[in-house]
Parts: structure tokens; sequence; C-alpha cells
């Protein structure tokens, strides 16, 4: 998936090394972001009233070299996110 926008349906923020937004895009497809400085997704994480809520996304996509995997991996970074409904 390039870099860009993305709209389509909250589904909630998953744990793994970092915080993950996970959404569904408006094709039934979930995806996952990874969340990193600048976005406040505690109120997402908190809200449980805004799962299911249409939601437009600004993404960048960027390779980094992950020690723990031994390998470069690419990234796609949530940038910031609009409630649209």
């Amino acid at each position: 998936m390039p870099p860009g926008e993305m709209i389509g349906y909250f589904q909630g923020i998953e744990w793994g090394d970092y915080p993950y937004f996970i959404m569904e895009d408006l094709n039934g497809e979930t995806h996952s972001f990874s969340v990193t400085g600048g976005i406040d997704f505690g109120k997402f994480e908190n809200d449980e009233s805004l799962i299911g809520k249409k939601v437009k996304v600004k993404l960048n996509e960027y390779e980094t070299y992950i020690p723990e995997g031994g390998d470069y991996y690419t990234i796609t970074e949530l940038l910031s996110v609009e409630v649209m409904e």
C-alpha cells in the first residue's frame, strides 16, 4: 500500500513492540499502522464509542532496520487521524 490517505472504519488499538492503529478500509480489508510520536492515540485507545467510526488517516511509508528481526522492514506510519462522523 502506498503512502497517502485512506478512509475506513476504526477497529481499535493493539499493542506489540509499539501501539498499532487498526482500521478496516471501505472494501472490508483490515490494516494495521504503526503509531509513533505526534499522534494522541490515547483517545482512540480509551474511548470505545470510537470503534466503528468512519475515519480518514494520513500515512507515510519508510524502510528501517529492526535488529530483533535482523532485517530491513517496510513500516507504514500513521501521521494523522480525522474522525469523519
